[in-house]
C-alpha cells in the first residue's frame, strides 16, 4: 500500500511504518485513558479512506508536500470536523448512560 507522489514524497515500506506505529500510539493513549478513568476516543478509524494519497475534497489528512497555508500530515477542516463527530457522539452515549 501506498501512494507515492510529489505530494506525499515516501517509499511504499513506510506507509505501513506509520499506519502501525500510529497504531500502537492510540493503543497506548487508549490504555492510559483506562487506568486514569478517562475515555478514550478513537479519531483513527473515523479517518480511514480519508488520507492524505486521497485528492482534494477526499482527503482528511493533508500531504506532506503542500501549496496550500495548511499544516502538513495534519487533519483539515474536514478531518476535523469528522474527528469533532466522533467525540460528539462518543460524549452522546457516555451522558446518555448517566
Amino acid at each position: 500500500m501506498g501512494c507515492t507522489s510529489s505530494t506525499v514524497p515516501l517509499a511504499a515500506g513506510d506507509f505501513s511504518y506509520l499506519r502501525d506505529t500510529e497504531k500502537t500510539l492510540n493503543r497506548m493513549l487508549a490504555r492510559q485513558a483506562r487506568i486514569a478513568g478517562a475515555h478514550y476516543v478513537d479519531t483513527y478509524k473515523t479517518t480511514i479512506g480519508h488520507d492524505m494519497c486521497r485528492p482534494d475534497g477526499q482527503r482528511w489528512i493533508e500531504p506532506l508536500v503542500t501549496a496550500l497555508p495548511v499544516a502538513p500530515a495534519h487533519p483539515n477542516a474536514q478531518g476535523e470536523r469528522a474527528m469533532a463527530a466522533a467525540v460528539d457522539r462518543a460524549l452522546s452515549c457516555v451522558l446518555h448512560r448517566w
